[in-house]
């Protein structure tokens, strides 16, 4: 009858320790479940605020860029436009030149006819 009794008792011991243990687990998972959501609010606001960031810095970016784009447009009408410029002034003093020389070109040519017509 004592080891009965000892079995049963050691059996209540056992099962309030297993109840015991059963409840210390439940709650340290729950304490790890609230750490764990903690965590991952944590990074979910710190990834939302490296995004954000991170989009300034792009947007901020792209505006730098149109900036020198309109900035090298620009440039390069300037430039084309002198080109142009400069071109249509070359034309005009060839054209003045080549004037010249075919007016010299039909004296000479009429000289030589009047002294052809001569010496005939």
């Amino acid at each position: 009858q004592e080891t009965n009794a000892n079995i049963k008792s050691l059996g209540q011991e056992t099962n309030a320790n297993i109840e015991s243990l059963g409840q210390e687990t439940n709650a340290n998972i729950e304490s790890l479940r609230q750490e764990t959501n903690a965590n991952i609010e944590s990074l979910r606001q710190e990834t939302n605020a490296n995004i954000k960031s991170l989009r300034q810095e792009t947007n901020a970016n792209i505006e730098s860029v149109k900036a020198d784009i309109d900035t090298l447009r620009q440039e390069t009408k300037a430039d084309i436009e002198a080109l142009r410029l400069a071109t249509k002034a070359d034309i005009e003093a060839l054209k003045a030149d080549l004037l010249k020389w075919m007016f010299g070109a039909l004296i000479a040519q009429g000289g030589l006819i009047v002294a052809l017509v001569k010496l005939l």
